[in-house]
């Protein structure tokens, strides 16, 4: 995901970033279209102002300010989506998401930043016609995925120092799970042994007393009722 938009009401991200990139550009040139209507009417009205400055009516001044005030408006918004596509373009090109921006590490460390070309049809398709056509065809997809990456230099080298240390774990496990072996077989086992043959013969020492006790307790009753007898 690159950002969630307010003003599409959705996330932006793998399958319609696309859209919105062409969103920005097609506001972008409906705006520029506005600012250049609007001089001839923003020029006449500031000229009436001037000359009826004295004795122009309150409507009169309202009107004519007023579309002032929306070519100041226009032009503002021209500013604020010319800095807003600029900072997208600038997103697309480096392979980045508004998300990992907010890393101010993230340039250096950088793992997607393959070339210019790549990176846009990571976002754009590679088809050049749909680059400028909101339609999805089957070569105007982007390119990818979205779930895998191509990386770069950097990526190769994260990628071996991952399988580096993850032979190192694997290793220091079996090398711990040896040494647990080793250690009941050797010591701990035996002594578990030892514990196991004293607790048996406990147990029958206990239940042999037993046995005699009854043996016993079983003669005196019949001595008893024979001298009754």
């Amino acid at each position: 995901m690159d950002h969630h938009c307010p003003w599409v009401n959705n996330c932006i991200g793998f399958y319609n970033r696309k859209f919105f990139i062409q969103l920005l550009f097609y506001f972008f040139l409906s705006i520029l279209y506005l600012d250049f209507v609007y001089i001839p009417y923003t020029y006449n009205s500031i000229l009436k102002l001037y000359k009826n400055r004295f004795t122009g009516k309150i409507s009169f001044i309202f009107y004519h300010f007023f579309i002032i005030l929306n070519h100041g408006i226009t032009l503002t918004l021209t500013y604020l989506d010319f800095e807003f596509f600029k900072f997208h373009l600038k997103l697309i090109f480096k392979n980045c998401t508004t998300i990992e921006t907010l890393d101010p590490e993230f340039e250096k460390k950088n793992k997607f930043n393959l070339s210019f070309r790549e990176n846009w049809e990571q976002v754009m398709g590679i088809d050049k016609l749909f680059w400028f056509i909101p339609l999805i065809t089957e070569s105007g997809y982007p390119k990818g995925d979205g779930l895998t990456w191509p990386v770069n230099e950097l990526g190769d080298e994260f990628n071996e120092n991952l399988t580096k240390s993850n032979k190192g774990l694997e290793k220091t496990k079996s090398d711990s799970t040896f040494n647990t072996n080793t250690k009941l077989k050797g010591g701990n086992y035996g002594s578990n042994s030892t514990a196991y043959e004293s607790n048996n013969n406990v147990i029958r020492k206990n239940l042999g007393n037993n046995v005699i006790n009854d043996i016993g307790s079983k003669n005196i009753e019949m001595a008893e009722k024979n001298e009754s007898k």
